[in-house]
């Protein structure tokens, strides 16, 4: 039984990353997601083996590079060619995104100027709980603006597109990309018609449901009372913040350099197993802009706020020359060197943790992608080192994290973490992180 199979390999070893293209394939309807987007047997399987087939957790080719002549590679952000960093040059769309604003402007003017009828973003529900919708309007793009941070079920938004007139631009997470591009290239003919674009979405981790069990332990506030809950709400021109609103009105704001340390606390399991932060099969790549690098060959004050853009393909050169956009050159380099740890944590440690995973008799994600070599980050003192990830202190430190991060999946675990003070819980986080790189970053000779 296809179903069984699925649940062998992708459900029990927890590395479903919850897309819902099992879902959307099943031709007679019996795989349903439960409330935390796992799939469920709710009648007979027929054995057609599509679920299989066309999970992207099964397996994956990441030779992207193959269909994509003349481009850059590298090892950390994939193939592109070229990297920006910047801004919308529109003050209106820039001040409701997340960053620069670069996304909603792209989809205001792929809308604008007839190259898509629409594009599928996510929107919260009036239970916290993201979907997909199409929005066709500049008003609409904007009201669905800023990052989610919790994995939205393509199922649903792709049956509804199959009837739907025009071609689309789809805006998802590394793990939504892997399954819409294997579904464009094994699956019904007429999904990579209608999915004209993809703007992929940088990604640490999405977060488990259990953290808005902690966020509203923490705040005092019961779930029912929550009316609102934004992950980005722009408090001002430099700050970006959580917002909790009250069906009574109040308002609680956690700036997000205080709560950014949670994903690493409350991430969903399958986010351990994947190896892609920079959305390496997007036509376009969109993450925060963090500040240079103190050691930067490159160093200079930015303004605050603004997003890194990686242009893969012919189509992703299209959508950013069709947009007005305030756009800098961006060395690859001064990139990975300051988003340093998720890149580490995406590329190499993630495969310590697959090794701890397969040797415990688990399925792990099948990846089509060879294990890193040494990097050197040019202009910097600094090396990074992969061949050190299978050694005995990485394998230590991974274990430790990994039992950290069972703990919170209990309620009664997250619930005493709700009760230390945000701040103190951030120092203790933070100093286990500062071990994230141990052994895999040093100086280069």
């Amino acid at each position: 039984m296809s179903f069984l199979r699925l649940k062998e390999e992708i459900l029990d070893p927890a590395i479903c990353t919850g897309c819902g293209i099992c879902t959307f394939a099943c031709p007679v309807s019996c795989i349903h997601l439960n409330e935390k987007n796992e799939p469920m047997l709710l009648g007979e399987c027929n054995s057609c083996g599509l679920c299989i087939k066309l999970c992207p957790r099964v397996s994956f080719d990441c030779n992207f590079s193959s269909t994509n002549n003349n481009l850059k590679v590298n090892p950390f952000v994939g193939c592109y060619e070229n990297i920006y960093f910047g801004r919308a040059a529109a003050q209106e769309i820039r001040n409701k995104g997340s960053g620069g604003g670069i996304v909603s402007a792209v989809l205001v003017s792929a809308l604008q100027k007839g190259l898509v009828e629409g594009s599928l973003v996510v929107e919260m529900s009036k239970t916290i709980t993201p979907f997909y919708v199409i929005s066709r309007s500049k008003e609409q793009v904007i009201k669905t603006a800023q990052s989610k941070y919790i994995v939205a079920p393509l199922n649903q938004i792709l049956k509804n597109l199959k009837s739907k007139r025009g071609q689309f631009v789809l805006v998802a997470l590394p793990c939504q990309v892997h399954a819409i591009r294997k579904l464009q290239r094994e699956g019904p003919e007429w999904v990579s018609k209608k999915i004209k674009y993809v703007i992929g979405l940088f990604c640490a981790s999405s977060l488990r449901r259990n953290f808005l069990d902690y966020l509203f332990w923490s705040l005092g506030v019961k779930k029912q009372d929550a009316k609102e809950l934004q992950f980005r709400h722009r408090r001002n021109s430099t700050t970006s913040s959580l917002l909790l609103l009250t069906r009574g009105g109040t308002r609680f704001f956690i700036d997000r350099k205080d709560y950014s340390f949670l994903f690493y606390l409350f991430p969903r399991e399958a986010c351990l197993y994947c190896t892609d932060h920079t959305n390496e099969f997007a036509d376009i790549s969109v993450g925060d802009m963090r500040p240079f690098p103190k050691d930067s060959p490159n160093y200079e004050a930015i303004e605050p706020l603004q997003s890194v853009i990686i242009v893969r393909t012919k189509k992703g050169v299209e959508l950013l020359r069709n947009t007005d956009l305030i756009l800098f050159d961006y060395d690859v380099n001064d990139l990975i060197a300051s988003k340093l740890t998720n890149m580490i944590d995406k590329k190499i440690c993630s495969r310590t943790r697959m090794q701890l995973q397969a040797r415990k008799g688990l399925s792990v994600p099948i990846i089509k992608q060879n294990m890193l070599e040494d990097y050197t980050l040019r202009g910097y003192d600094k090396k990074i080192c992969p061949s050190n990830a299978f050694k005995a202190i990485r394998y230590a430190y991974e274990i430790a994290w990994l039992e950290v991060l069972h703990l919170t999946t209990h309620k009664t675990f997250a619930a005493i973490l709700s009760r230390i003070p945000l701040q103190i819980l951030k120092a203790i986080v933070s100093r286990f992180l500062r071990y994230k790189t141990w052994g895999l970053l040093k100086k280069s000779d």
